[in-house]
């Protein structure tokens, strides 16, 4: 029998082959970087130093080595070490001074989010790389406060901003994007403009310029801010129109409160008690005053026509066919002066149908025709007025008729479009009328309506109304 020597385990042979390497780790990491400069690295950080550490001395890789054995000789021989395990299973453990504070811990954590491989060329740089990395501490923890202090400004600037002040209901006066800017704070307007790049215009005085398409965009960010912050308690033109037009555009309650979910609109009983209110305010200012926008002694133009809702019925009878009238001036006239209106008492409320239209019964009597009007026409204007359209009518049949089959001359609407490209059109006055609940083909519904017009024309003092 032959008895043999035990090989010595091959963690001790490792020890001993890393030792030099060893030494000058302990050295240059834990004792500068850790005991004296107080830094906190994590224990991955540690071991793939000591890796490339021994590559470069011994030229060995080391990548066999074990954390834990890493951490085992460590603790033998830095008795003043701490290693504190995170309570996330996927960061590595953290090792530092037991002498370090609770505030310098803080500001010393590593950056969970880098790789091992960055994190170790890190700790191989020199001094001055040290410092580097010590301000690049310092300006985080700095700009952390930098953007604290400017949320706690934006937060006191919410706070201050009062919102809508139009009495309830808002009409369509008070939803609008001038008004929209009224409810959002300079700064937060100008913050937004600036984070997303529109501009780089550094003032607080006044709202910066940037894009009308971006314009908006920023407008309706800062309005879902706005109405976030004050927990719903503070309308914003947005929260109420979007609100509005998604229960007319669909009926859905479900999709108004997913919006309001989202913060974007306001919630259903809101929306549906902003819907009674403006209802509720037809009927206070009632049927016989004179629409918005509209003027009085200005030329007006009435159009009644029918609304058929399709039903589908087994006979055929018994459809919806109602009369609806709208009210139109296209030259627009001196603002009528509006009376401050008394606001409306919020919440839904049982609505109160408004009292139907009296249909005037019509019976046949021998026919008249229209009295002779007491104005007369002269020729001569009306010659003037219609000079320009005979000579460009007459232009328009003459360079068609020369023209060849490669003509370049537009059709008959768009060559008086060229003619009139000078002319800006202006914007109509639009109203719709309350709907005749009657079938217009009926001769008391044209006899009612007739009147109504009657009526019309003399509220807005005009001799004759078309």
């Amino acid at each position: 029998m032959f008895l043999l020597r035990p090989d010595k385990p091959e963690t001790e042979q490792d020890e001993a082959m890393f030792d030099a390497s060893y030494k000058l780790f302990c050295e240059r990491i834990i004792r500068q970087r850790l005991l004296v400069n107080n830094e906190v690295l994590r224990m991955g950080q540690l071991r793939q130093a000591f890796i490339d550490m021994v590559k470069a001395n011994k030229g060995v890789d080391a990548s066999n080595y074990r954390q834990d054995l890493l951490k085992k000789r460590l603790a033998q021989d830095f008795p003043q070490l701490a290693f504190h395990m995170p309570t996330k299973r996927n960061v590595c453990e953290l090792v530092f001074a037991e002498t370090l504070s609770k505030d310098a811990l803080v500001d010393m954590l590593p950056d969970p989010s880098g790789t091992e491989t960055t994190q170790s060329s890190e700790l191989s740089q020199t001094d001055s790389d040290n410092e580097t990395g010590r301000t690049k501490c310092q300006t985080t923890h700095e700009d952390t406060r930098t953007l604290y202090t400017a949320a706690l400004f934006l937060k006191r600037l919410l706070s201050d901003t009062p919102g809508m002040s139009c009495p309830w209901p808002p009409t369509s006066e008070n939803v609008n994007v001038t008004e929209s800017q009224t409810v959002v704070p300079i700064g937060l307007y100008n913050l937004l403009s600036w984070i997303i790049g529109s501009t780089e215009e550094p003032t607080l005085d006044h709202y910066v310029n940037i894009d009308d398409d971006v314009h908006l965009k920023v407008l309706s960010v800062c309005q879902d801010i706005v109405y976030l912050a004050s927990k719903g308690r503070k309308q914003t033109p947005k929260s109420l129109a979007l609100g509005l037009t998604v229960r007319h555009l669909t009926g859905s309650s479900r999709i108004v409160s997913l919006l309001n979910r989202l913060g974007h609109c306001a919630s259903w009983d809101t929306v549906l008690s902003l819907d009674t209110s403006l209802a509720q305010l037809t009927l206070v200012e009632g049927r016989d005053k004179i629409p918005k926008g509209f003027s009085k002694r200005t030329p007006t133009t009435l159009v009644w026509d029918n609304i058929d809702f399709g039903e589908e019925t087994l006979s055929g009878r018994g459809t919806t066919h109602h009369t609806n009238g709208i009210m139109l001036q296209s030259v627009p006239g001196e603002p009528m002066s509006t009376a401050i209106r008394q606001p409306l008492r919020k919440g839904v409320t049982s609505f109160i149908a408004p009292p139907p239209m009296p249909i005037q019964p019509y019976h046949q009597s021998k026919r008249q025709g229209p009295q002779n009007l007491c104005q007369p026409v002269q020729s001569a204007t009306c010659r003037m007025d219609t000079h320009f359209a005979v000579q460009a009518e007459m232009a328009y049949a003459f360079v068609k008729s020369t023209c060849t089959d490669s003509c370049t001359i537009p059709s008959w609407t768009g060559f008086h479009t060229l003619l009139q490209d000078e002319n800006t059109l202006q914007k109509s006055a639009l109203y719709y009328l309350p709907v005749i609940e009657a079938s217009p083909t009926e001769m008391s519904t044209v006899n009612t309506f007739l009147k109504r017009s009657v009526q019309i024309a003399d509220q807005l003092e005009l001799d004759h109304i078309v």
